[in-house]
This record gives structure tokens, C-alpha cells and sequence, in this order.
């Protein structure tokens, strides 16, 4: 219950906090967000609708309706690959995690590979499930059951810097009128 509300909190401050800065600095001022997020997905619709153009597939979609222009589509055959793997893990990864309590790997991987986050955080759940293991292996569930509040500290630690962080940044604005320094969550 405590997590909802913190989470709509945090989802105000964001919006709130973007809005600001989009309205103070222009939209540009991001510029990995409103170079990539926003326009990439136009650049690549208007690359397609010039391909059809010029191999006169726009008028054949033009002109179909309804169902019809299903039959028209023509998908990525690697892009199709990685979407039906990628179902195909979930639903596979979901059983065989329903069916053996020691199966280590959770399906919700497959619904955020290939995506930057996962590229930048892999890495630190990897150590933290090595961690884990050999916790389990050389000193037992208990010490693991013991040992959680630690690396449940280490987490929160990390949110509380980074929060401070973030405070110490709007203070500084506030009081100097200039923008800090840059502060990335994930590697970059």
C-alpha cells in the first residue's frame, strides 16, 4: 500500500519536474530524449512512407480497406524472429519457473531485451544473483535469509544518495539560477 502511494508521488514529482525543465530550458535541452525518442520514430515513418512511394505500394495501401490491408503487410523477417523467440521464452521460462522452485532465470527477461536499460543494468543483477548463489552455496539459506536487510540496505542506500543528490541539484538551481552538472542514474 505504502509502495502505491510512493509511486504516485514519484510519478508527480516527475511530471513535474519534467514540465519545469521543458519549460524553462525548451524541449531540446534533453538532448538524448528529444534527439532520439521523439524523432525516431517520425524519421523512420516518413523513410517508409518515401520507400512506398517510390515502389508504388502507398497507393495499393491507399486504396485498400478494412481487413484487406492486412494482406498487404510485409514484416521484418528478423524483427519477427526476435518477437516470436521472445514469446516463445516467456511462455517457456513461465513453465519451467511454475515447475521447478530452483530455475534461476525470470521470463519478464524477455520482455526488456534488447532495450538500453537492460544493456546497463545486466551487468549489476548478474553480480548480484552470483552473490546470491554462493551465499546459498557455502552458507546456507539461513545466512541468505539473514544476510537480505543487508543488500536490501545497499538499495536503498543508492536511492537515498541519488535522492539527496537530485536535492542538493534543485537547490543549487534555485539559488544560483544555473543548471547542475549532469547526475545519470544508469551508466551511459
Amino acid at each position: 500500500r505504502i509502495a502505491f502511494y510512493v509511486t504516485i508521488v514519484a510519478i508527480s514529482v516527475g511530471f513535474v519536474a519534467k514540465c519545469f525543465n521543458c519549460y524553462n530550458n525548451g524541449a531540446a535541452e534533453d538532448g538524448w530524449s528529444f534527439n532520439n525518442s521523439c524523432v525516431t520514430p517520425f524519421d523512420r515513418a516518413s523513410r517508409d512512407v518515401a520507400l512506398m512511394e517510390e515502389t508504388g505500394q502507398l497507393a495499393e495501401s491507399n486504396q485498400a480497406h478494412g481487413l484487406a490491408k492486412l494482406a498487404l503487410i510485409n514484416p521484418d523477417s528478423d524483427v519477427m524472429l526476435s518477437l516470436f523467440l521472445g514469446i516463445a521464452g516467456v511462455v517457456i521460462f513461465s513453465l519451467l519457473r511454475f515447475r521447478f522452485s530452483w530455475w534461476p532465470i525470470h521470463p519478464l527477461i524477455f520482455c526488456v531485451w534488447g532495450t538500453y536499460p537492460i544493456g546497463a543494468t545486466a551487468p549489476a543483477f548478474l553480480i548480484g544473483w552470483i552473490i546470491k548463489e554462493l551465499i546459498v552455496k557455502f552458507a546456507g539459506g539461513k545466512a541468505y535469509q539473514e544476510l537480505k536487510p543487508l543488500f536490501l540496505g545497499l538499495i536503498v542506500g543508492e536511492l537515498l544518495a541519488t535522492i539527496i543528490g537530485v536535492i542538493i541539484n534543485v537547490t543549487y538551481f534555485f539559488n544560483t539560477g544555473l543548471l547542475p552538472k549532469t547526475v545519470n542514474i544508469l551508466p551511459g
